[in-house]
């Protein structure tokens, strides 16, 4: 078991990243593969932004960490783009494209480097061994190993 917040949480980024390749090439099959396959990325990107948005955004309070909660808050407003846009494909107005899965991908990958990059290591420094403790227990109450 993983016994850091960044470890969970990248190997929970690395299930997406396929996640994303597998929906990119049903999509282009254009078959019944496709929609289990976006099924299954919607669901584990809900439960990441889950976690995420509930176990470990809220530790950043806005004027004592005030770089960290800036960088919170827009990673908050990438989750709301990203599921925008998978509403938008799940409902048809956006088409579910190699170009538009593409993009998705890239935004991910992009969100991704900035938690991986700034968000997790910094936490893994400003918590407390009691807080990382919290905050682990609560991710494993969630399984991100995959459906």
């Amino acid at each position: 078991m993983a016994q850091k917040i960044s470890e969970l949480m990248i190997s929970h980024h690395a299930l997406i990243e396929v996640l994303v390749a597998v929906f990119k090439d049903e999509a282009a099959k254009d078959g019944a593969g496709a929609k289990e396959s976006f099924d299954k990325l919607k669901w584990e990107l809900e439960k990441h932004f889950f976690i995420e948005e509930n176990a470990l955004f809220g530790f950043y309070i806005k004027g004592v960490h005030q770089e960290m909660y800036e960088l919170v808050a827009e990673l908050e407003n990438e989750h709301k783009m990203v599921r925008k846009f998978l509403k938008e494909m799940e409902d048809g107005v956006q088409e579910k494209s190699e170009n538009n899965i593409s993009v998705l991908g890239n935004v991910l990958v992009k969100h991704r480097e900035k938690e991986e990059q700034v968000l997790y290591p910094k936490m893994e420094k400003d918590m407390s061994a009691l807080q990382k403790e919290t905050v682990i227990k609560r991710i494993n109450e969630i399984p991100i190993k995959g459906s």
